[in-house]
């Protein structure tokens, strides 16, 4: 009961103040919303016109050094991420370059006409102006997306637009500007250089290859390879029938020792032919004898069949009766005759093969020198020619890298960019700020808060100590 007596009497204590100064709070009231419907309505209004920009993540934000080109190296990729990406283009935005050439083409008289009246000389005016409208210009990027929100405020709806419209145009050549491959030139010179290196890499290589006569090293090499082991193997088989010349010319040569330069040709009974014939016979056969020895053994079967034929024209002669006829008549002995043919042809045959391997000899001797002459020059061939490659990869790069900076070239030329206008500025219609509604509120509150303070201070001078004292009482309810 004391609680809620207590409460009752606070609560007449604060109407009691309320009465005894609710002319003056109506009057602290009445000033504070007069002043506040007056610095709402009286107020300029400002209007903000906004666009939205992608950025998309292009050739701008993919470098590649430009010196490893220089050594011939495979160029790294330096990508950056996106907030990189995004901070770089407010930087742009925000640029004072940018944002002199939006003031320029507007005119300062248009967009701070206060600055302009006060003049001053154009650098310092242009600063002033920089700085206001930096504070006017807002970009920001949208959180979790790709995305810049560029806003300007003024109190012209119609400038905010075009400020915003010049503030994106300006922004893709400046763009465009910053990005921009500066190699070409350099590009252009390196590949003169690399042009003329690898001409003269060429000719140098050239005038090697006519000096020692070297169409293709690895081809003439196996080919000097394939000859020389022909040849070696033609050596060898000369040498072989050399050696089977020799014995053949051996053996003649006991021969013809022992057989007589003439023979009885015919007495008066008739010729001796088959004599002379069988003799002629007997001497092929150990002549194909000699030979086929020399090939197989002496129990193979074409031996034995030559053996039986030589005894069968053994026993034949072994059995021709000797006549004391003196009417005989000589000549010439045919088995000698033939003897002496067959070992001139083994000479002859002897000494063609003799000319016949000297030349080969020759020949091979010729071709282990050119093998030893290219042995000598290949190291050097090799370097000309890996220089040329080298010189060739190096001007290849160039070619490529030159053809690519021209494509991004012209790419800038068309001012084809990696910015998206998502959103264009439109012409504001209500203005941003004064915001009257909250104003007014904001008002009433401020009203309602300076009045009650007026009371209570107002009573605490002026009012007698035991007013003062229920007023203490009130203020530790409250």
């Amino acid at each position: 009961m004391r609680e809620s007596s207590g409460d009752y009497s606070s609560l007449n204590v604060l109407w009691s103040l309320l009465k005894r100064h609710r002319k003056g709070m109506l009057i602290v009231f009445a000033v504070v919303m007069l002043l506040t419907i007056l610095v709402t309505f009286l107020q300029t209004p400002i209007y903000v016109a906004d666009s939205r920009i992608l950025i998309r993540y292009g050739r701008e934000y993919t470098y590649r050094p430009v010196d490893p080109i220089l050594r011939g190296e495979v160029q790294p990729l330096v990508s950056f991420n996106r907030e990189e990406i995004l901070n770089t283009e407010i930087q742009i935005f925000t640029s004072a370059e940018l944002i002199q050439k939006v003031i320029s083409t507007i005119g300062i008289e248009t967009l701070f006409p206060k600055l302009a009246e006060k003049g001053g000389d154009s650098q310092t005016l242009m600063a002033r102006a920089v700085a206001r409208f930096r504070k006017k210009l807002t970009v920001q990027q949208i959180k979790g997306a790709g995305v810049l929100r560029v806003s300007y405020e003024d109190s012209n709806p119609d400038i905010t637009v075009k400020v915003v419209d010049l503030l994106i145009d300006y922004f893709k050549e400046r763009h465009l500007e910053v990005f921009k491959d500066p190699r070409m030139p350099f590009l252009e010179n390196q590949l003169a250089v690399y042009r003329k290196k690898l001409e003269q890499a060429k000719k140098k290589l050239q005038a090697f290859m006519a000096k020692h006569h070297i169409i293709s090293l690895k081809d003439q090499q196996k080919l000097l390879l394939e000859q020389y082991k022909e040849i070696s193997t033609l050596i060898v088989q000369g040498d072989s029938y050399l050696h089977s010349l020799d014995e053949k010319i051996a053996s003649l040569t006991s021969i013809i020792k022992s057989v007589k330069p003439e023979a009885v040709l015919s007495d008066e009974k008739g010729t001796n032919n088959d004599v002379n014939t069988a003799r002629a016979q007997l001497l092929t056969l150990k002549l194909r004898e000699k030979d086929l020895l020399q090939k197989y053994k002496g129990n193979n079967r074409l031996v034995k069949k030559v053996r039986e034929q030589i005894e069968i024209v053994e026993d034949f002669l072994a059995n021709q009766p000797v006549g004391n006829n003196e009417r005989v008549r000589t000549g010439i002995n045919p088995l000698h005759h033939f003897v002496e043919q067959a070992l001139v042809e083994a000479r002859v045959q002897k000494n063609s093969q003799l000319a016949k391997n000297e030349a080969l000899k020759k020949k091979l001797e010729g071709i282990a020198s050119d093998l030893e002459k290219y042995g000598d020059v290949e190291p050097e061939l090799n370097m000309l020619m890996k220089d040329v490659e080298i010189t060739e990869s190096n001007y290849e790069n160039f070619v490529a890298k030159l053809e690519e900076t021209r494509i991004l070239e012209a790419m800038d030329t068309h001012k084809i960019v990696n910015v998206v206008v998502i959103e264009k500025p439109i012409k504001p219609i209500k203005p941003v700020k004064p915001k009257k509604k909250i104003n007014l509120l904001v008002g009433i509150i401020l009203g309602a808060a300076l009045s009650l303070a007026y009371a209570l201070f107002y009573d605490h001078l002026f009012r007698p100590w035991k007013v003062k004292q229920d007023t203490r009482k009130y203020v530790t309810f409250s």
